[in-house]
């Protein structure tokens, strides 16, 4: 009912209407009853575009009345009610001042003086609407001077509007006010025409087709317009969607796709590579190369670059293949399995290259010692156990998880990657860094030990230059990881290279020469070409290394003569040539030789050297398979 004279039996109004009824120059006084929209037996099939009857399926929140059946109501939220925002655009300070003035004014004192005013006087009302608990307080309207029964029925239908599943509301974004005139002014003038006759019924489909397409093009050049300008910070089909709660943002989640592979690839090439040198160690485990590069050690070198390789497989694993726990799995999974697979590979090359010191160590000083396998496990062992609790720890306490993060702030840009959580996986994974680096210094240090041996039995050689491989890439892929944290998939690519390198570096330069010796038929017995070299100690009473020849048919070891081309040593020939000259002629005298014809003739410092000979090769006939 509007204005001061009722003539109107039934309208849908505002909530100001209700404040107003009884203040001049209203007539209404306590005429007015209150109901809420309209509801309907038939709805809208979005399939068919057709009205249907409702069920329980077409109108799931309708309401069952015993004489018509469901009928489904929709209370429309008009104009939308009284908001207040601040905008993210603007400075700190304004935030903060705005925001203390939205706070205020609708704080419960400050709104209720507007929403729930005095019932008679028109002066202070405004067009609020109850937005508050506090504001459907029925005793607060009856001390304002609100009939109590029209109050009742007023404050029952927003209660029922804002708790119903089907609640509408109207338009809500940026240009919604112009888009809505032109709806309002092009219905209205077709339901004129109708009304006055001026469309013929035959015409009146084609008629209303005709208007839809102009108003959607209207709405498109008014939404354009919009979101030209350079002002417009949303546009204006994002903030209509963000409003209906159903925007999904087109984010570019920088999957890995196809790149996985990559790694996949080489991880398997990388496992078959591995299990193949451990089976030609295990079938050539009985030849002298193979006995002689300590097998068991070969294995376990072959274990730890599997174990590498097979990290590679987690590695590749993002939230477009697995769902949010394997992802989280797959995290830890990486750790484990280079961390362990590192650690053996290095930890097992420390130990058999430490064996093979300690066995030469000893055959140099002529001392009689036998270094199991066993003797030099513990430091392997060691350094296992300590990645094995430290992993447990990670794991157990302080897990990495599999996050997704926004590149620059920009909600369409993200990417997943696993964060390191708190101090203790911080704490962690820095001590897991320096076991694995040991590992790798050891190994480097009884590498360079046993400098002097050849490479038939020692992989000094080639385990330098894998160190310099490893070094290179740890120099370039490093910080390269740290460059491209926010970029998956040149992570995946950087990291895959650095596990794949350090992986063939070891099988390549640890394995390819021992088979390549070993199908040239090297070290077979009797064959005295094969030799390694062994430095003099300084126990001995000589400093060069004297001239010793092994029984290669026993041990396969022949020590090389020290030639020198020094002019001096020609004229020491000449002089021990002349001396044993005369040793021959005393012999042939005497028909027999002593020591103290030696001593006489000047020789006792090479009867020396050849007691001191006859003891090495003795030691070594008797000893020589454990350094084999």
């Amino acid at each position: 009912m509007m204005g001061a004279e009722a003539n109107c039996a039934l309208t849908i109004h505002w909530g100001d209407l209700f404040k107003k009824h009884l203040a001049p120059p209203m007539t209404i006084g306590t005429n007015l009853g209150i109901a809420p929209t309209p509801g309907s037996k038939k709805v809208l099939d979005r399939k068919t575009m057709k009205l249907v009857d409702c069920d329980e399926d077409r109108c799931p929140n309708a309401i069952r009345y015993d004489d018509i059946g469901l009928v489904n109501q929709a209370p429309y939220a008009a104009f939308g009610g009284w908001s207040c925002a601040v905008s993210n655009y603007t400075s700190s300070r304004r935030k903060a001042i705005a925001t203390e003035f939205c706070a205020f004014a609708s704080g419960k004192e400050e709104s209720t003086r507007h929403v729930i005013p005095n019932a008679t006087n028109s002066a202070i009302m405004t067009g609020q609407d109850p937005f508050r608990q506090s504001h459907i307080d029925l005793g607060m309207y009856d001390s304002m001077g609100y009939n109590p029964s029209t109050t009742k029925e007023f404050l029952g239908v927003v209660q029922k509007g804002l708790s119903s599943e089907n609640a509408v509301i109207d338009n809500k974004f940026p240009t919604a006010d112009q888009i809505n005139e032109v709806l309002d002014v092009a219905v209205f003038d077709h339901l004129q025409k109708i009304q006055k006759g001026e469309i013929p019924d035959s015409e009146r489909e084609s008629e209303r087709e005709k208007i839809t397409l102009q108003m959607t093009q209207e709405f498109k050049n008014i939404i354009s317009k919009y979101d030209e300008q350079d002002s417009t910070a949303v546009p204006a089909l994002e903030a209509y969607q963000r409003n209906r709660g159903v925007y999904k943002i087109d984010v570019d989640p920088n999957l890995l796709g196809g790149l996985r592979w990559f790694g996949w690839s080489f991880g398997i090439i990388l496992i078959v590579v591995a299990i193949s040198f451990a089976v030609w160690t295990t079938v050539a485990r009985k030849d002298r190369i193979v006995r002689g590069s300590q097998p068991l050690f070969l294995v376990l070198i072959c274990v730890g670059v599997i174990f590498m390789a097979t990290s590679l497989f987690p590695l590749g694993i993002d939230d477009g293949v697995a769902s949010q726990e394997q992802c989280n799995h797959a995290c830890m999974a990486t750790i484990w399995l280079f961390c362990i697979g590192f650690t053996c590979t290095f930890a097992a090359l420390f130990s058999k290259i430490h064996r093979l010191n300690k066995i030469l160590k000893a055959a140099s000083k002529f001392k009689r010692v036998k270094v199991s396998e066993k003797d030099v496990l513990p430091p392997l062992l060691f350094l296992l156990s300590v990645n094995i609790i430290l992993l447990l720890i990670l794991t157990l306490v302080d897990p990495l998880t599999w996050v997704r993060k926004t590149r620059d702030n920009d909600e369409r840009n993200t990417y997943g990657s696993c964060l390191v959580g708190g101090g203790v996986s911080i704490a962690m994974l820095s001590l897991l860094g320096v076991v694995n680096v040991s590992a790798l210094i050891l190994a480097n240090i009884e590498s360079y030990r046993t400098r002097n041996i050849k490479t038939e039995y020692n992989e000094s050689k080639y385990v330098e230059i894998a160190m310099i491989w490893i070094a290179q890439v740890a120099f370039i892929g490093i910080p390269l990881l740290f460059l491209v944290q926010d970029n998956p998939s040149a992570k995946l690519f950087v990291t895959s290279c650095i596990i794949i390198i350090v992986s063939l570096s070891v099988l390549v330069l640890i394995f390819i020469p021992k088979i390549i010796f070993w199908k040239s038929g090297g070290l077979k017995k009797g064959n005295t070409n094969n030799s390694m070299n062994f430095a003099s100690h300084p126990n001995t009473s000589h400093t060069k290394s004297s001239v010793i020849n092994g029984n290669s048919a026993s041990i396969g070891l022949k020590f090389d003569i020290m030639k020198s081309t020094n002019s001096s040593h020609a004229a020491e020939l000449a002089e021990l040539k002349r001396k044993i000259t005369e040793l021959a002629n005393v012999t042939e005298e005497k028909g027999s030789i002593s020591s103290k014809d030696f001593q006489a003739g000047g020789l006792s410092e090479y009867l020396q050297k050849k007691e001191h000979a006859n003891k090495k090769i003795s030691f070594l006939d008797e000893y020589g398979q454990d350094v084999i």
